[in-house]
């Protein structure tokens, strides 16, 4: 059973020239965020690594949504944590991400400050 509870979508400033984010937050029950995860809607107009690559000039903004992916990353292969607890992180955001793909979830959009 998966733990996340809510997924939102921070809808990207003006300056960037995106319908949508690149990443999305993912909740638990408690609304804690638990980590970000990259953003499946965001695939038409580029997503995270076709933006890191091809994407030219990055906004501040975009920087940052991409750093925090490698965030998530970094947590995930870090000594710190045990195996099961990462792998238990891994099964929750795959659930977030399986469900934001087919579209089985609603994406709570809010403006970026």
């Amino acid at each position: 059973m998966s733990r996340y509870d809510e997924v939102r979508e921070f809808k990207p400033k003006p300056e960037t020239r995106r319908e949508h984010a690149l990443t999305l937050y993912v909740y638990t029950d408690n609304r804690e965020c638990l980590s970000q995860i990259p953003n499946p809607r965001s695939y038409d107009e580029g997503g995270p690594a076709w933006t890191l690559s091809n994407g030219g000039a990055l906004t501040r903004h975009q920087r940052q949504e991409i750093a925090q992916l490698l965030g998530t990353l970094e947590y995930l292969l870090s000594p710190e944590y045990t195996a099961a607890d990462a792998e238990k992180r891994l099964r929750d955001l795959r659930a977030a991400y399986r469900d934001a793909w087919f579209g089985k979830l609603k994406v709570r959009a809010e403006q970026s400050a």
